[in-house]
């Protein structure tokens, strides 16, 4: 999510300095970024400057991907089972008075 965070902060038009993102970005992950293909980065003196790229555009617009399996109709997803033991009267457990 940081990846897409950043990618928001970005324009197709201008260079936004690297060091004034609104979060951290270390030199790795705009590396990875800039090898997808989403941001351009270039090197002005002491600071690096980044733009987002049309690809990199395209790419935040885009749905984010997720690794889950939904889940069938009828069929309980794994972790569940305590929130229906929760759920409903709830008692009070432990030395209240």
């Amino acid at each position: 999510m940081t990846q897409r965070t950043i990618m928001q902060y970005l324009s197709l038009d201008d260079w936004k300095i690297a060091a004034r993102l609104p979060i951290p970005a270390g030199e790795v992950m705009l590396s990875r970024i800039r090898n997808y293909g989403w941001i351009e980065l270039r090197s002005e003196k002491q600071h690096t400057a980044i733009k987002l790229t049309p690809a990199g555009h395209e790419a935040m617009r885009s749905a984010i991907k997720t690794t889950r399996r939904p889940v069938e109709p009828g069929l309980k997803a794994k972790g569940n089972e305590r929130n229906e033991q929760t759920s409903g009267t709830r008692k009070n457990v432990g030395g209240g008075v």
